[in-house]
């Protein structure tokens, strides 16, 4: 993760703003303007898509499990193109994210917090 965003603030650096409501327009130029965005549900999910700026999903649990089954395989599509090593760690640090997993799996987020 650090290698693809260079130009990340280093650690240390970061400041959480609770933000009030607003419009689809603002919310849209929000995730436009952040390095990295975590969204929460299937229609922000394609706002940060379309941002084009990498993001973490985490989704919306459904009562039948029917959640883990749609989130495997948007997992599997978003990272087709990523090497073998890389998609294993995005699935499982995103597989803890969303309470998927129970294992605290940090080797995954050391992999994503790798320079190399």
């Amino acid at each position: 993760l650090v290698a693809a965003l260079p130009h990340l603030p280093k650690a240390g650096a970061l400041t959480v703003h609770w933000l009030p409501l607003m419009y689809q327009v603002q919310f849209d130029e929000l995730l436009w303007a952040c390095y990295f965005n975590f969204v929460r549900g299937e229609d922000s999910l394609v706002r940060a898509i379309w941002a084009g700026c990498p993001f973490l999903w985490q989704i919306y649990p459904q009562h039948d499990g029917a959640h883990a089954t749609k989130f495997a395989a948007f997992l599997t599509r978003a990272s087709q193109a990523a090497e073998p090593a890389v998609a294993e760690a995005i699935r499982r640090a995103a597989w803890r994210w969303n309470n998927l997993s129970t294992t605290a799996d940090h080797e995954a987020w050391s992999l994503l917090n790798s320079p190399s």
